[in-house]
């Protein structure tokens, strides 16, 4: 679906070639920075960064004379740190004569006080002595085909003027003198119309060398035009790069005066794709940089590469001051060993803070080394790191502990030796771990005191231990057969020459029996005899006679289950650049339903083989070549392409069934231009708004200098199909406006025409819903719910619709309902405004409660209407209530909290008169007052 709808936007045919490409890593043969990374360098260099020798390995070259100070005269270049260095330049001549702007140097954008970049002042003159004015030149030996080459060059423009910047990246061969390029030339317009001066653009374009009469390539940056005011911009962080086999060296870690050994690992499928299967002419050689030589030098002789090998280095005795470093490991053909482009190449640094040494000392004991004094005791750890007394050597101390046993007793009755009872140390045994070149030190194993312990009684022996229905005989030669088995049948007493009284305990062992459970996998044996068949429950398998640790007959009866290895089958369907691994072996190329098996001795749950048969597809991928023409000022995948000639554009992307596949852009740009842009005034509206596209479509025939009319349709439609409408939108849309514009034939007779589109998404957010659910006159409240919208929501209180009243701000609503209290009376709008903007509203009505004064009352006491009490007026608590005798004396001035009790019929404690009182009542809350009279009645 991707190839089809690429052909339709771009209205031409294309071919396409697929191709599975492997995962490989660039490595960069070449770095120019123009150097100046130190902050005390000068603001500008004073000496050329290189020789102008054009065809000398590494050689730089230019036309242009280098210009160590600020004279200014055109048609030189200048190495320099930033244009805005005040201090140290001739600001009115560098800023205002040669009006450039203000920028630094590439490498470092946040220090001007690092990093030179070059900068150049040409002229019309040298436009005249040179077709293409080349502003830098690399040439490079290349003695091998099929190199993938790299170029990648930062630029910018330097002046503010209009001045035309039109700049080429450019690989040449060596056989023409450099007149031929071998890959597609890169294009870009510097000029200061198309790109903001002072800020870097990157430039970079790709080749491969496929040719063996080819021995020499020139990397060239060239000026295609010179404007009379200067053809001024700078350049800055040169890269040449070559595409190889990824590899990567590892290493543990290093011991003082130990072997240490640097070890790479890559993938074998990259070096194929590299060198072919034929290794028999490929060889590998490890090299260390030396400091004083200023060189790699080699580390032996090279030594022959076999597919898979273990390609390692071992440093004999490594010692820090001796052996860090940067070392570097070299594969290639034998002629091409020292070739950095023709081969593969990999750095390693060794940078050890310091040596390190493993160490082990006994228990108990210290030991001095390099000058270092260590001890150990049994309540010290088993490892620990020290560092040595001058912070030079790490020593990881191991603590080689003893075990101790229980103590020995050797016993003795009173004699004429040992005339009193009690215990009396004798020497330690003692036993050693056996000295060997890894333990020279005599460690102890295990240590175990020996204690003669003299006895007033009996001289207890060492226990006899018997097997039940064995003889035993005695040491008076007494044979005894011990029927029954019992922990301890009875105790020999006997005197000895000295007239010690010996005790002896027999202990008589049992006969043991046992079943115990044998697990095997097929064609394994138990006890002598093979199993080769599954079993689905255990079997009673042949007795095993063996001996209990007391010398008794121990008779097993295995219970064996048999289990039949485990075989998997499964299916993988993978992409190329997966790099799928199965049994060891890597797969990058498409396949269809390859057949593989992999076999584990004991990788199985149960410990029995697993067998793993495997149906593997690795689908499409790759790269696809496709071949187009548009006119200048399009867009395609959001590059604006405004110069006309040849280009091209990589476009990752994925195959239908899902696997990365780049697709390079071969394009041509004709002169014809059409400019087709859309803007939005809101890329984001509510439900039901109004939102206006404005589509700028404009198309030149700069040949013919006439403007020409393009056709162009939305999809979807819109109102009057106008390049400015108007939508209303109900939900989220991608508008889409297609531009097409007929080619003249004189442009190209098989063209159709050009094609251009531009896609602006307009987002549309719901609009809340707000339900009033109840208004409570008494205390002034409104409870409401919000539905819909997008939370939170924010709550305001404005006046109502024919009565214009400041909005009040109600504060945040984080949940779906609200309550709010203390309303002013009247009619009122409550709004919502959801989180996006989008709001409503609902006209509310506090409605007023009217207070009811009664006409009369009887004070006598008698429970009912013995005061005279308002209705309603504890809603009005702050409002104003006077009482007058029918005179016009006030006898009563209260407030509405005052008055829940009524008035009693008294004035200053004394009863008043049956008669007629009037009333005052002033509400302020409603603006509203009360007049009128009641009757005192006793």
């Amino acid at each position: 679906m991707m190839k089809n709808f690429t052909k339709i936007l771009l209205g031409l045919s294309a071919s396409a070639t697929c191709l599975t490409a492997n995962a490989m890593e660039w490595r960069v043969v070449s770095k120019e920075d123009f150097g100046g990374n130190k902050d005390g360098d000068p603001a500008i260099c004073t000496a050329a960064p290189h020789d102008n020798d054009a065809d000398a390995e590494g050689g730089f070259y230019t036309p242009l004379k280098f210009k160590g100070d600020l004279s200014g005269t055109p048609g030189e270049y200048m190495v320099l740190k930033s244009t805005a260095a005040k201090n140290s330049w001739n600001e009115a001549l560098l800023l205002s004569y040669l009006n450039w702007a203000n920028f630094g140097d590439h490498t470092y954008p946040d220090n001007p006080d690092k990093g030179y970049f070059m900068i150049f002042d040409s002229d019309r003159d040298l436009a005249n002595q040179y077709n293409d004015l080349v502003l830098y030149r690399k040439a490079l030996p290349v003695d091998c085909s099929g190199v993938l080459f790299k170029f990648t060059a930062y630029m910018a423009s330097a002046s503010k003027e209009d001045a035309g910047n039109l700049v080429t990246l450019s690989i040449k061969d060596g056989i023409t003198d450099g007149s031929k390029d071998v890959g597609t030339p890169l294009h870009t317009d510097l000029h200061p119309s198309t790109v903001t001066p002072g800020e870097w653009t990157k430039m970079e374009t790709q080749f491969t060398l496929n040719r063996d009469d080819i021995n020499k390539v020139y990397f060239e940056i060239i000026a295609n035009s010179v404007e009379p005011v200067g053809y001024d911009f700078a350049l800055d962080d040169i890269e040449i790069a070559v595409n190889q086999p990824t590899i990567n060296i590892k290493a543990g870690t290093f011991f003082y005066k130990e072997p240490a050994t640097l070890t790479t690992t890559y993938n074998q499928s990259e070096f194929d794709s590299f060198f072919g299967t034929d290794y028999s002419n490929v060889v590998y050689q490890w090299y260390k940089y030396d400091e004083g030589k200023k060189a790699f030098v080699e580390l032996g002789g090279p030594s022959t590469y076999s597919s898979s090998k273990d390609i390692s280095y071992t440093i004999p005795s490594f010692v820090k001051a001796n052996d860090n470093g940067t070392y570097k490991v070299v594969v290639a053909t034998k002629g091409n060993i020292g070739n950095s482009l023709c081969s593969i190449q990999k750095e390693f640094v060794v940078n050890q803070e310091r040596d390190e040494m493993n160490v082990d000392i006994c228990q108990d004991s210290t030991r001095t080394i390099l000058g270092t004094t260590i001890s150990r005791n049994s309540a010290d750890v088993d490892v620990e790191d020290i560092l040595s007394s001058d912070n030079s050597m790490l020593f990881h101390v191991k603590n080689v502990k003893y075990e101790t046993l229980e103590p020995l007793y050797v016993h003795q009755c009173l004699n004429n030796d040992y005339k009193t009872a009690g215990d009396f140390p004798l020497d330690d045994i003692v036993t050693l771990y056996p000295v060997t070149e890894l333990w020279p030190y005599g460690c102890p194993k295990t240590v175990q005191k020996q204690i003669m312990r003299v006895e007033s009684g009996n001289v207890k022996d060492k226990d006899k231990h018997i097997c039940v229905g064995k003889q035993y005989i005695s040491d008076d030669n007494v044979p005894m057969i011990y029927t029954e088995v019992d922990e301890k049948v009875g105790t020999k007493i006997e005197f000895d020459e000295d007239g010690c009284r010996h005790e002896q305990y027999v202990f008589v062992h049992p006969k043991k029996e046992s079943t115990v459970d044998v697990f095997l996998c097929e064609g394994e044996s138990y006890g002598g005899v093979p199993y080769n068949t599954a079993t689905k429950s255990p079997i009673k398998g042949s007795v095993v006679r063996d001996t209990t640790i007391w010398g008794c007959d121990s008779l097993i009866t295995p219970m064996i289950t048999v289990y039949a290895p485990v075989v998997v089958e499964k299916s993988v369907v993978v992409c190329p650049s997966d790099n799928y691994e199965f049994n060891g072996e890597y797969f990058i190329k498409p396949v269809e339903d390859t057949l593989l098996k992999s076999v584990i001795k004991g990788g199985a749950a149960n410990g029995c083989d697993s067998t793993t048969i495997l149906h593997l597809t690795v689908k499409e991928g790759g790269t696809i070549y496709m071949d187009t023409l548009i006119c200048k000022d399009q867009i395609l995948w959001g590059d604006s392409f405004t110069v006309a000639g040849p280009t091209q554009l990589i476009r990752e992307g994925f195959t239908e069934s899902g696997c990365k596949i780049d697709t390079v852009w071969n394009i041509e740009v004709v002169e014809i231009s059409l400019r087709l842009r859309l803007y939005n005034n809101q890329d984001e509206v509510c439900q039901g708004q109004e939102s206006t596209l404005d589509a700028k479509l404009k198309a030149y025939d700069t040949r013919n200098r006439k403007t020409l009319t393009p056709t162009y349709h939305w999809e979807p439609e819109v109102p009057s199909n106008s390049l400015n409408p108007t939508v209303i939108l109900e939900e989220t849309t991608t508008y889409t406006i297609f531009a097409d514009l007929d080619l003249p034939s004189d442009v190209d007779k098989n063209a159709k025409g050009c094609h251009a589109k531009e896609v602006k998404t307009i987002k549309v957010n719901p609009i809340p819903e707000l339900s009033i659910d109840s208004v409570n006159p008494e205390d002034r409240s409104v409870e409401y719910t919000v539905t819909g919208g997008t939370m939170p929501y924010h709550m305001y209180l404005g006046g109502s619709k024919d009565k214009n009243q400041g909005t009040k701000d109600l504060g945040l609503l984080e949940t779906n309902f609200g309550r709010q209290e203390r309303l002013p009376y009247g009619k009122h709008l409550l709004q919502v405004h959801d989180s996006t903007g989008c709001s409503a509203e609902e006209e509310i009505e506090v409605k007023a409660t009217e207070p009811e004064p009664p006409t009369y009352f009887t004070p006598n006491n008698d429970g009912e209407n013995d005061f005279w009490r308002i209705k309603n007026i504890d809603v009005y608590p702050d409002c104003n209530i006077r009482i007058y005798d029918r005179f016009g004396k006030l006898i009563l001035s209260t407030t509405g909290k005052d008055f829940d009790q009524g008035w009693d019929g008294t004035y200053n404690d004394k009863k008043m008169p049956a008669t007629d009182y009037w009333y005052e009542i002033n509400i302020d809350d409603i603006d509203k007052q009360y007049f009128g009279h009641f009757t005192l009645m006793r």
